[in-house]
């Protein structure tokens, strides 16, 4: 299934809000999240 490119947009728009509010308030280790993401696969098909 194919997302229009406005959803695209908006869900980048969202990614950008959430990144904004965890740096903000919590201490992201995102290279050990990223890392750990890429260890079990996600996101992969």
């Amino acid at each position: 299934m194919w997302c229009q490119p406005e959803t695209g947009d908006a869900f980048k728009r969202l990614v950008r809000l959430r990144n904004t509010i965890f740096h903000c308030h919590w201490n992201v280790d995102d290279v050990r999240i990223y890392e750990e993401a890429k260890r079990e696969r996600i996101g992969s098909r």
